[in-house]
C-alpha cells in the first residue's frame, strides 16, 4: 500500500507572506488543522493550527482593530511556521508514513515528487488504509490464534481454512507482547465451514479468539 493511493489531493497551500488571520480563517472553513506554505511551487514550511493558537489570542476570535489587534494581523506565516518540514514521496509505503507520524509525534506529512506537491498524507488517511488493510468494515468472522514461529506455520493454518472452504480476507501476524517464539495471528474469512474452521483450529492451536462483526 502506498502514499499516492491514499493521499489527500488538492491540498490547501499558503504563501509565507499570508496572515494568521487569513490561516485561521483557511483551518475553520475547511477543517483542517495544518497547512503547507508554498513558494514559488516549492513547500517552504509547514502551519499547524498549534502555531497559529500559540501566536493568537483565539483561534476562533481575532480582533480586527485596537486593544493591540494590528501586531496579530501582521504576523505571517513566515514568522511561525516550521522551516524543516518532513516529506514523502507517492511511492513510499503507508507505513513509513505512519512511522515517521508516530516517531516525530506529527499529524499530516506532504506528498512531494519532483519537488512540487502534489498532496498530504494525514493520521486520518493512515486510519482508513489500516480499516481497508484489515477488512473491519467487512460482516465477515475475525480469528485471532497463537501460533509457534517456525518455517511452515502460516501455511498449516491457511491449509485448515481452505479444506474447509475459508476465504482470507486478510492475515496479519504480529510478535508484540507475545512469549519468545510465538505469533500472535490474525485472519478475516469469508464463507467456509466456521464451525468446522474454528472447531480444527482450536483442537491444533488451543483457544482462539472469535469476532462476529
Amino acid at each position: 500500500m502506498i502514499v499516492e493511493n491514499w493521499m489527500t489531493r488538492g491540498v490547501i497551500t499558503v504563501s509565507p507572506e499570508d496572515t494568521l488571520n487569513f490561516i485561521s480563517e483557511i483551518f475553520e472553513k475547511a477543517q483542517i488543522r495544518r497547512v503547507p506554505v508554498v513558494f514559488n511551487h516549492k513547500v517552504v514550511g509547514i502551519v499547524t493550527d498549534r502555531d497559529v493558537r500559540s501566536a493568537i489570542p483565539s483561534r476562533f476570535y481575532l480582533p480586527r482593530s485596537g486593544n493591540g489587534s494590528d501586531k496579530y494581523l501582521k504576523i505571517r506565516a513566515s514568522q511561525i511556521m516550521s522551516k524543516h518540514v518532513l516529506t514523502v514521496c507517492p511511492t513510499d509505503t503507508i507505513e513509513r508514513a505512519a512511522l515517521l507520524m508516530h516517531d516525530y509525534k506529527i499529524g499530516g506529512l506532504p506528498v512531494i515528487t519532483d519537488d512540487r506537491l502534489i498532496g498530504i498524507i494525514t493520521e486520518q488517511n493512515v486510519f482508513e488504509a489500516l480499516i481497508e488493510l484489515c477488512g473491519a468494515r467487512l460482516d465477515i468472522t475475525r480469528l485471532s490464534l497463537i501460533i509457534d514461529e517456525r518455517p511452515g506455520g502460516i501455511k498449516e493454518v491457511t491449509d485448515i481454512i481452505r479444506r474447509h472452504l475459508g476465504r482470507i480476507i486478510s492475515l496479519l501476524m504480529t510478535k508484540h507482547k507475545m512469549p519468545p517464539g510465538k505469533t500472535e495471528v490474525s485472519l478475516r474469512i469469508d464463507g467456509g465451514q466456521m464451525d468446522e474452521i474454528i472447531f480444527e483450529l482450536e483442537k491444533r492451536y488451543g483457544d482462539i479468539l472469535v469476532h462476529k462483526n
